[in-house]
């Protein structure tokens, strides 16, 4: 907003912390812990800071 630069970011969210849950996954026999989050609502985030956000759920 300062300089003018249209910057976009894209936020992939699978709700996991993937390298923690494939090293759970590799090392530990499956046994996850900690590693499904709840992510907070990254649209009402972006909007706290004035910028425009939209959430896309469609695969397509």
């Amino acid at each position: 907003m300062q300089t003018g630069v249209d910057v976009k970011i894209i936020i992939l969210n699978n709700q996991f912390l993937g390298m923690v849950r494939q090293w759970q996954e590799l090392f530990h026999q499956r046994r996850y812990s900690f590693v499904d989050i709840q992510s907070p609502d990254f649209v009402a985030v972006a909007a706290g800071y004035r910028i425009s956000g939209q959430r896309v759920d469609d695969r397509a």
